[in-house]
């Protein structure tokens, strides 16, 4: 039940502010409990420190979009923008980089960027 609330409790919160690191924190601790994982062993999976889990899930720290995004394509499910649907890391390579869904908002893409998603920054291109 304290799985539950705590779920509730963090999409309530994300719904509320509309901030996009409280929604990846709600998707990424709904995903972690859907997959039955701890966190050290969700970490392992999304190749990130136990630390930098538990400091999210805690508060401490906000998830960035860097991480959310290294989440995605780590786990093939779509945590960056909120929704849990499969996602590939073309798919995720090839958006803008501000993350909003119109090309003419923002013409730059995370595309040529993108080496690596461990050492990669992720910034908008455009003028969005």
């Amino acid at each position: 039940m304290k799985t539950k609330n705590k779920l509730v409790e963090l999409e309530t919160q994300a719904a509320a502010s509309g901030e996009a690191g409280a929604r990846w924190l709600a998707v990424m601790y709904r995903v972690r409990k859907e997959m039955g994982l701890t966190q050290p062993k969700f970490a392992a999976v999304i190749g990130m420190s136990k630390d930098a889990v538990v400091s999210w899930e805690t508060g401490r720290n906000e998830i960035s979009a860097n991480s959310a995004l290294r989440m995605s394509a780590r786990l093939g499910r779509n945590i960056f923008d909120g929704t849990l649907a499969p996602v590939t890391v073309a798919e995720l390579v090839d958006r803008p980089a501000c993350g909003r869904s119109s090309r003419p908002a923002c013409p730059g893409s995370f595309a040529g960027r993108w080496s690596s998603p461990v050492n990669s920054k992720f910034r908008c291109g455009g003028t969005g």
